[in-house]
């Protein structure tokens, strides 16, 4: 039976935000990284419902869960920082 959400989706979308938000991938020989994520990540949740894994509410709802809880570990983060305690 499949999972929903997919897990391959959400693995492959939260790897993508990883690479978006790092910045040593801001250097000229790195850069080319962030693309090739993003192609694989796009890869990966067409072959899940092209090989007939998962469906469409398993993808979206794979991409939801990897958005949500990256906001909420930006926001952790950011309360955790010294600097997030000092705006309150």
């Amino acid at each position: 039976t499949n999972v929903c959400p997919s897990i391959h989706v959400f693995n492959s979308a939260t790897l993508m935000l990883a690479y978006y938000r790092c910045s040593c991938f801001d250097a000229p020989r790195r850069r080319w990284m962030r693309p090739a994520a993003a192609v694989l990540c796009l890869a990966i949740t067409a072959s899940t419902m092209l090989l007939k894994q998962h469906s469409v509410i398993d993808v979206v709802f794979g991409i939801l869960l990897a958005l949500a809880l990256d906001y909420a570990a930006t926001v952790f983060q950011h309360e955790a920082s010294p600097l997030g305690r000092q705006q309150r």
